[in-house]
């Protein structure tokens, strides 16, 4: 039997720090506890996604016939893990990587994408990203034969939601992405066709692609131009870090920060950052939640100066399909208040900050998407598009994002 753990780096972090105190208040308001009213986790699982998951009325998924179905397979469920199983199953009707369980088994299906971005081209499956540092990069380009053996159709219907009114191009991605990544403890074998002919590959299931040790990395180019990358806001000791790289940057004229391969973290860490660039108050963002069957108004959220200067270069910021939660509202919030140039492949595409409530029979906290981000003129996070947009299946050289990123710094 595989024993619970946590979830690996790959898990997509809080947009907002409040979120979970606000989830947990809500849960514990409207659902009595399981032991006094035996109410189950999979009770307690729909009842939070229905009342609170912000995009309900926008998916396809019938919820109630969801709920029924699943509910009845985790009371006749034998065991933890098959319990465990049926929350994933669950959860993953959503079509959704920003909403899911935060710990898993080591058989548990990985949060699409892991280390392959694939998508539809003129018929085929073409692979758009791979995940840098994987040794993947060969696969750019490439069409997608099989998976696991079997064609991508199969695969892909093998992973849809269950409970689909209607076909959506959105889950059909999700299932492309989530057969891509397949489970923590099994490799999964592709089959490619390429220049070379058609070959199989097989994407390592131990361990995760290794970044770099420090949150916070700083080089300067060509005496003008610094370079400050972010692999994750999910730590408050990232700021001052920040704070000092950028004090060696005082007299540049442009500055460049990456953020790809940024899993997130929370707005009590961009939003300092954030203020570095700006001399005054500024509004980044509107947000809004569920009230009701559908989302309530939106409020405005804003970025406040801060530091003892403000940088006043040229920004330029770093994006691939790995820049997921708030590093994806850092890089749309800096282009909105700071005009900076975006530079990269589209992001993940999280579009929301999360609630989190705890499912205390298996004692694991789940979160889903509850708070839209959208760009001043109304746009979803989720569909934000660099301002220079590259992709890797034409680009060549050996890093082609940071090479237009440093021509547009210059």
């Amino acid at each position: 039997m595989a024993s619970l753990r946590p979830l690996t780096w790959l898990r997509r972090c809080l947009g907002v720090v409040a979120a979970a105190a606000l989830a947990t208040a809500l849960a514990g308001a409207t659902s009595p506890a399981p032991a006094q009213t035996g109410t189950t986790d999979a009770d307690l699982l729909w009842s939070f996604v229905k009342h609170h998951y912000a995009y309900l009325d926008a998916k396809q998924t019938d919820w109630d016939a969801a709920g029924r179905y699943y509910r009845a397979k985790y009371a006749s469920a034998g065991g933890d893990r098959a319990r465990f199983g049926v929350l994933e199953a669950m959860l993953d009707e959503l079509y959704d990587a920003h909403s899911h369980l935060d710990s898993n088994y080591a058989d548990s299906w990985r949060l699409p994408a892991f280390s392959v971005w694939a998508q539809p081209r003129d018929g085929r499956i073409v692979v758009t990203d791979v995940r840098p540092g994987t040794a993947l990069e060969p696969l750019l380009g490439s069409e997608i034969l099989a998976i696991d053996g079997r064609p991508p159709s199969a695969a892909i219907a093998a992973r849809l939601p269950r409970f689909l009114r209607h076909p959506d191009p959105a889950a059909t991605q999700w299932a492309l992405l989530s057969a891509l990544s397949g489970r923590h403890d099994t490799p999964v074998r592709i089959t490619i066709r390429d220049g070379s002919g058609v070959r199989d590959v097989q994407i390592a299931a131990a361990g995760n692609p290794s970044g770099p040790s420090q949150p916070v990395t700083s080089r300067r180019v060509e005496n003008d131009v610094g370079v400050i990358g972010i692999t994750s806001f999910g730590d408050a000791s990232t700021v001052a870090a920040f704070d000092k790289a950028l004090a060696g940057f005082h007299d540049t004229k442009a500055l460049v920060i990456d953020v790809r391969e940024n899993s997130g973290g929370d707005t009590d860490v961009t939003l300092p950052i954030m203020g570095r660039f700006l001399a005054r108050r500024k509004q980044y963002a509107w947000m809004a939640r569920r009230e009701g069957k559908s989302l309530g108004p939106r409020w405005p959220e804003f970025i406040d100066p801060r530091g003892p200067w403000t940088y006043r270069g040229k920004v330029v910021v770093l994006v691939d399909r790995w820049t997921e939660s708030v590093a994806e509202g850092f890089a749309m919030g800096l282009q909105e208040t700071r005009g900076a140039i975006v530079v990269g492949t589209p992001m993940a595409g999280l579009g929301a900050a999360v609630l989190k409530t705890h499912l205390p029979q298996n004692d694991v906290d789940v979160q889903i998407s509850a708070e839209p981000v959208y760009s001043l003129d109304g746009r979803p996070r989720s569909v934000f598009q660099p301002t220079i947009p590259i992709d890797l299946t034409q680009a060549r050289g050996v890093d082609p994002i940071f090479a237009a990123g440093l021509a547009a710094a210059r």
